[in-house]
């Protein structure tokens, strides 16, 4: 397989944080609308529906240790922050990897490598050191209403085995991809890719992930595995193979990233189906034909130039979105995403 998606594994150089962006995106992901990474520990997530969920990542070294009362009292400055700014908020969360985030108090179930649990569900002890985090704020606090909207969600690893920081991301990676048909081969570079865009925004916080640029990012590793051999037998001329291998990539993620581009080859080639089904009875020389007549405009759309081996990589790109075009349609549905 040739492509730079697929790469060993560069996981160890991610923050907590970054893992937990992407973890509650796959969690969220059908209905998600954005997530801003803000970096200083913070993200938040803006739903399809305009609701809110913001979350403090507090990452504890030894992993048995309780969050210290500092700690606590940070997570809730910056929640009343998040809600004196913000509005229509239904999420304050606290993601730790701690087995013991409130100490002996804490419920077995922070033993798990996954659990969540609201304040209105912590016990009277568990209450008290939310409380006196709040209570012992010497500016405004959070209301009644507003710690109601707490969580305390454990995400497991031990601070000093970097191996099991992956492993729940990894997890849910693998239940993500199940329903459609990317190969769990592929599940490392898309980890890569996913860790590497959701870091990038936490040192630019402007920068959000929207649901579309995951989907896209999403498709273009899975894409980025292309048969040469079909390709080149297909259109019976490898002349510009190895311009094409080397070249095609960066044009592959153009169109794979800009939602116009994709609509229209998606539509033109049904428009194009439609229209000669009963001249080119053969579906294979359907394909060939629009690819080699849509081909050059895609080229200009792109950026390529009007000539043979250009032309080619506007062939492949055109040839992977209509043979994988399944693909892509079943990453969409996995994301409750109609383009």
């Amino acid at each position: 397989m040739n492509n730079k998606y697929n790469a060993a594994p560069t996981q160890t150089g991610f923050q907590y944080q970054t893992l937990c962006a992407v973890y509650f995106f796959l969690l969220k992901i059908e209905s998600i609308a954005c997530l801003n990474n803000e970096g200083q520990d913070d993200f938040d997530i803006v739903f399809q529906d305009g609701s809110k969920k913001f979350f403090q990542v507090k990452e504890i070294q030894n992993s048995t240790n309780k969050l210290t009362s500092q700690k606590i009292k940070d997570s809730l400055k910056t929640f009343t922050a998040d809600v004196t700014a913000e509005s229509h908020i239904t999420e304050l969360g606290i993601v730790t990897n701690t087995s013991n985030p409130f100490g002996k108090s804490s419920r077995p179930g922070f033993s798990n490598s996954y659990f969540s649990i609201s304040y209105t569900n912590l016990t009277p002890d568990e209450k008290k050191q939310i409380d006196n985090g709040n209570s012992s704020s010497s500016e405004s606090k959070l209301t009644t209403s507003d710690l109601e909207k707490i969580t305390i969600t454990k995400i497991h690893y031990d601070g000093n085995d970097t191996d099991s920081k992956y492993q729940e991301l990894l997890n849910k990676a693998k239940r993500f991809i199940g329903p459609t048909e990317i190969l769990e081969s592929q599940i490392d570079a898309l980890l890569n890719e996913w860790l590497l865009t959701f870091e990038r925004t936490a040192q630019n916080p402007k920068v959000i992930i929207t649901k579309e640029r995951f989907t896209s990012i999403t498709e273009l590793v899975a894409l980025d595995s292309p048969n040469f051999d079909d390709f080149f037998e297909c259109f019976d001329d490898d002349s510009n193979e190895y311009y094409i291998k080397n070249e095609y990539r960066d044009y592959l993620e153009k169109v794979c990233l800009d939602f116009q581009i994709r609509s229209e080859i998606d539509n033109n080639f049904r428009d194009y189906q439609l229209e000669n089904r009963l001249n080119e009875p053969s579906r294979k020389k359907r394909q060939k034909n629009f690819i080699e007549k849509y081909a050059p405009t895609l080229g200009t759309k792109i950026g390529l130039q009007n000539s043979s081996k250009d032309i080619s990589i506007s062939r492949l790109i055109i040839w992977l979105l209509i043979k994988q075009g399944s693909l892509c349609h079943s990453i969409e549905e996995r994301v409750n995403i109609d383009y």
